[in-house]
């Protein structure tokens, strides 16, 4: 049982110099085997995005939300989402993000699932709100975990 660690942006469609940085790490292969190894995810909002470069160094990020979530089979075999923020934060912004994140995830792919958001140290309030529509991340991190998933089925 091993994992993949993989990092991509979500560029703003309003600002090309702004990005929601991913780095999400999976299970090598989704099987009976690896349903107890999380998917795990990481967000932080980066204001200097530029496609050439790796990003920003991820020291200079601290933690602002931490979502857990896994699937619970009830007696009827019905299987829900129990779910508890590990770090929770009074911006609904971010606490509502990593938990839709982090409840689709299980929804779809029936393993336990961390979400993370951060924000760059220093950074002012202004720069560090999300630049993006809500919605728009929230599609894009599930595509971006699928099309992940079905690369590794192609293997």
């Amino acid at each position: 049982m091993y994992t993949k660690t993989i990092k991509t942006s979500i560029v703003s469609p309003l600002n090309d110099s702004q990005s929601i940085e991913i780095i999400l790490t999976i299970p090598e292969a989704i099987d009976q085997q690896s349903k107890k190894i999380p998917v795990s995810m990481v967000l932080y909002h980066n204001d200097n995005y530029r496609p050439e470069t790796t990003g920003i160094d991820q020291d200079k990020v601290k933690l602002i939300s931490y979502h857990y979530a896994v699937p619970y089979t009830k007696n009827n075999g019905r299987t829900e989402v129990v779910s508890t923020p590990l770090l929770d934060t009074n911006v609904d912004l971010y606490r509502d993000l990593t938990r839709q994140i982090s409840t689709l995830l299980v929804k779809k792919l029936n393993i336990p699932v961390y979400v993370a958001y951060g924000e760059l140290i220093g950074a002012p309030v202004s720069q560090s709100a999300i630049p993006m529509d809500q919605l728009f991340i929230l599609r894009k991190c599930i595509a971006f975990v699928e099309e992940q998933l079905k690369k590794q089925a192609t293997h």
